[in-house]
C-alpha cells in the first residue's frame, strides 16, 4: 500500500478468502469496473482467454505462481529459489541429513474449481522442497515424502507438535528446514522444552522472515522474501501498463529476490 501511494496512486484491497467464485465476484465487480487497472493474486489457475474475459481491457499484474500467464505481467513468489537457498544453508553447515517441516493441509481448504491444477502457496513451496531434495538425495518425491516430511499445519502449535515427533522418531536428521518460520518457531520451542539442543544436535531454518525470527532463543536463520522489492516491481509495472497503454511491450516476468539470514540456530551466528 505504502509503495502505491507513493506512486500516487489510490489503492482498494478485496479479499477472496481463498474461494475462486468470490474472486470472479471481485473483479467483476461495480467497484472494479472503476479501478484503473488490478494487481490480482488468483486463488485458482486461470488461462489467459479467462483472465481477459474476468479483467477485460484494463492493466493488469498477476502476483504468485498459481496461473502461467504469457499475456499479463507476474511477479512471481521466491519459492524454489529460496527452498534451494535454505537447504544449500544447512549442507554448508555440515548437515547430511535433511528433513521438511510442514505439509499442504491447507490446500484441502480453498475453494478450488474442479479439474483445476491450482496448489496454494503451502503447495508450491512443498513441491519445491520435495524436489531439491529428491535431486540432494537422488530419490523420487514419494520416498521423500515417506522418510523426509514431518507432515504438521502452519503454525506454531503444529511446529511445537514437529517437534514432538521428530523426538519421538528417534530425531532422524541433523537439519531441518522448515516451510514457514512459525512452525520453526514452534519447532524451536518444543525442543528446547524437551532439553534439545539447537543447533548442537538439530540446525533448523525457516522460511519468510518474519520479526520474531531475530529475537527467539536461539535466534532463527530464515529466507526472507524481499516483500519492498516486490511492491516496488508490482507498482512499477500497472504503472508504466496504466500511463503508457499505447506502447505495446513484451509481458514482463519479475521473480522476486530473498536474503538469507543465518542465525544462532544453524551455528551462523547472529545476521
Amino acid at each position: 500500500a505504502r509503495e502505491a501511494t507513493s506512486a500516487g496512486m489510490q489503492l482498494v484491497v478485496q479479499q477472496s478468502q481463498h474461494s475462486a467464485s468470490e474472486e470472479n465476484s471481485i473483479i467483476g465487480s461495480a467497484l472494479s469496473s472503476l479501478a484503473d487497472g488490478f494487481f490480482v493474486a488468483p486463488v485458482a489457475h486461470y488461462a489467459d482467454e479467462d483472465l481477459s474475459m474476468l479483467i477485460g481491457d484494463k492493466p493488469a499484474v498477476i502476483l504468485g505462481d498459481f496461473t502461467q500467464t504469457t499475456r499479463y505481467d507476474r511477479v512471481k513468489s521466491p519459492n524454489s529459489e529460496g527452498v534451494n537457498s535454505a537447504i544449500q544453508h544447512l549442507r554448508q553447515q555440515g548437515c547430511t541429513s535433511i528433513g521438511i517441516v510442514g505439509g499442504m493441509t491447507d490446500d484441502k481448504e480453498a475453494d478450488i474449481p474442479e479439474g483445476s491444477s491450482v496448489l496454494t502457496l503451502q503447495g508450491l513451496r512443498m513441491h519445491a522442497a520435495m524436489d531439491a531434495l529428491a535431486d540432494l538425495y537422488h530419490e523420487n518425491r514419494e520416498s521423500i515424502v515417506n522418510e523426509r516430511l514431518i507432515d504438521v499445519g502452519w503454525n506454531s502449535d503444529e511446529g511445537i507438535r514437529a517437534a514432538n515427533l521428530f523426538m519421538e522418531a528417534g530425531m532422524p536428521y541433523d537439519g531441518l528446514f522448515c516451510l514457514d518460520d512459525e512452525i520453526a518457531l514452534g519447532m524451536l520451542h518444543g525442543l528446547h522444552e524437551a532439553g534439545v539442543r539447537v543447533p548442537e544436535q538439530v540446525k533448523i531454518i525457516g522460511f519468510n522472515g518474519i520479526r520474531h525470527s531475530a529475537i527467539s532463543t536461539p535466534t532463527l536463520s530464515t529466507v526472507e522474501v524481499d516483500l519492498p522489492g516486490m511492491a516496488s516491481a508490482v507498482v512499477s509495472l500497472l504503472r508504466r501498463r496504466i500511463e503508457h497503454p499505447d506502447v505495446e511491450t513484451l509481458p514482463q516476468k519479475v521473480t522476486v529476490g530473498t536474503i538469507l539470514r543465518a542465525r544462532e540456530s544453524t551455528a551462523a551466528g547472529n545476521v
